[in-house]
C-alpha cells in the first residue's frame, strides 16, 4: 500500500510537470517518471495477491466514513473544476497554467474515488483496502 501510494503521487506530481509542459533539462526523466509510475501502478494492480485481502473486510463505521469521503471528495471537485472551466469554455478562453490539475483529477482521481465507492457498496475487499487507505490520506490532506 505504501509502495503503491508513493508511485501514485510521482504520478501525479509528475503529470503536472509533464502537462504544464516545464521544458527543462529535466523534462525527459520527468516524462520517464510519469510513464514508468502509471504502468507500475497497473502492473501491480493487476498482479495483486488475493490471497492478501481475501478476507479483508471494514466495520460499518468505518466503512460509511469511508464511502462519505469517497462521495464527497468528487461531487466537490467536480463541481469546482467545472464552475472554473465553464466561463473559459463560455469565452473561449485559454489557461496558462493549472489545467493540469484539471486533466489529472477529472480524468484519473475523481473517477478512482467513485470507483472505489462502488467497491465499498458492493462490499469488495478492494474496495474496502483501497478506500479505506485513500479516505485516511485525504482526511490527513484537509488537516494541512
Amino acid at each position: 500500500m505504501v509502495i503503491l501510494s508513493f508511485l501514485a503521487y510521482l504520478f501525479y506530481a509528475y503529470g503536472i510537470y509533464v502537462i504544464e509542459q516545464l521544458y527543462n533539462s529535466f523534462y525527459i526523466l520527468y516524462l520517464s517518471i510519469f510513464t514508468l509510475s502509471f504502468w507500475a501502478i497497473v502492473f501491480a494492480m493487476a498482479n495483486l495477491n488475493p490471497k492478501v485481502y481475501k478476507y479483508f473486510n471494514l466495520e460499518k463505521p468505518f466503512r460509511n466514513i469511508s464511502l462519505v469521503f469517497l462521495l464527497f471528495i468528487p461531487i466537490l471537485f467536480y463541481t469546482l473544476w467545472i464552475n472554473d472551466l465553464l466561463p473559459l469554455i463560455r469565452n473561449d478562453e485559454k489557461i496558462e497554467f493549472t489545467f493540469s490539475i484539471y486533466i489529472l483529477d477529472m480524468a484519473f482521481v475523481l473517477p478512482a474515488f467513485l470507483i472505489l465507492a462502488v467497491l465499498i457498496i458492493k462490499r469488495k475487499e478492494l474496495g474496502y483496502l483501497f478506500g479505506l487507505s485513500l479516505t485516511f490520506c485525504e482526511a490527513n490532506c484537509f488537516r494541512f
